[in-house]
């Protein structure tokens, strides 16, 4: 089984989890297109590179935003990598239309104007840093949802889907920027599946949100907190909006459960039906996949929201194989939390 990871041109880098599964075969992006910059978003401050921007996977309705970040390699040497925003164009709906959101990105960086600050990411892994703020991924999320889908703020109906919980992915501090550009906050709706919601919480206010393994450490190995978000801690209007997927029964691989009335286990959208499922669990409890089969383009597609392992195949490689879907990663060539 080879494995379709998408995109090509970051850097490799490694983080927590490390590289990537053997016998893969990596697709250059520029089999989608070009990534596209936007000045406007680009000038809001912070490390710019070519490679930060979006680019159209389907015009059928998907397209992916590369939320940056620095990392200062053992040799000291300065690498990007990036955190992929999805989106992806939903129905109307109640005079609005859906749009379906999987990933935030990095969040902010550090404050300059405050001596000694970081950002989450540095103070779980000091070696890297986000490249910009959460401003400007909001201001390309804002770019793609008015220029390439079509749909106003004011009528966008947003829907947040978290790929898995660490900090690069979801985080307060992107959801915090849409309101201004218009996005009517109150009524969007943000998923999670129930065994990635401990640490989204408002009274998370620390590193691994205070909680220690057995070995009295926060790290991935020991704690089910590593990688939580906290400097921007949840609000209580975006955990109003929180809705938790899913049941601790729920078998990898599988579509996942609605054991309450008013989850979702698959949505639809102008390119499809997307089902929801829960991917391997090694990387964190409920890390989502969302899989496509038959879009309107002819493709089927698989975007992983977690990744896996080293040396480990994933074992929903034989239920998606890459053979038969378009494999689209929630990092670039390089992985993250």
């Amino acid at each position: 089984m080879f494995y379709l990871q998408f995109p090509r041109k970051f850097a490799r880098i490694g983080w927590i989890v490390l590289t990537m599964l053997t016998m893969s075969l990596y697709v250059d992006s520029a089999a989608f297109g070009a990534v596209v910059k936007v000045s406007a978003c680009d000038s809001l401050g912070g490390t710019d590179s070519p490679s930060f921007g979006y680019e159209v996977i389907s015009k059928s309705g998907l397209y992916v935003i590369y939320s940056g970040a620095l990392v200062t390699e053992t040799n000291g040497t300065t690498s990007i990598t990036s955190s992929n925003i999805y989106v992806i164009k939903g129905r109307p709906s109640a005079g609005k239309t859906l749009v379906w959101v999987f990933g935030n990105g990095y969040g902010d960086a550090a404050n300059p104007a405050i001596p000694g600050d970081l950002s989450d990411v540095e103070l779980y892994r000091s070696s890297t840093k986000p490249a910009r703020n959460a401003k400007v991924d909001a201001c390309y999320l804002n770019y793609v949802i008015s220029n390439e889908l079509g749909v106003p703020a004011n009528l966008a109906s947003m829907r947040f889907l978290a790929p898995h919980y660490h900090l690069d992915h979801i985080n307060q501090e992107f959801l915090t920027e849409l309101a201004p550009l218009g996005y009517q906050m109150t009524y969007s709706k943000f998923y999670v599946h129930v065994r990635d919601s401990l640490a989204i919480t408002n009274t998370c206010n620390s590193k691994c949100c205070g909680q220690v393994g057995t070995d009295g450490k926060c790290n991935r190995n020991t704690t089910n907190y590593w990688a939580a978000p906290f400097k921007s801690v949840w609000d209580a209007g975006a955990l109003a909006t929180l809705v938790k997927l899913g049941s601790e029964s729920d078998a990898i691989c599988t579509q996942i459960s609605k054991p309450v009335s008013g989850q979702v286990s698959g949505f639809q959208s102008t390119m499809g039906d997307w089902v929801l499922n829960l991917g391997p669990t090694d990387h964190t409890r409920g890390p989502l996949y969302l899989s496509l089969s038959g879009a309107t383009d002819g493709k089927n597609y698989l975007i992983k929201g977690a990744d896996g392992q080293n040396g480990v195949v994933d074992p929903c490689d034989s239920v998606f194989p890459a053979t038969s879907y378009v494999v689209l990663g929630i990092h670039g060539r390089q992985v993250g939390f």
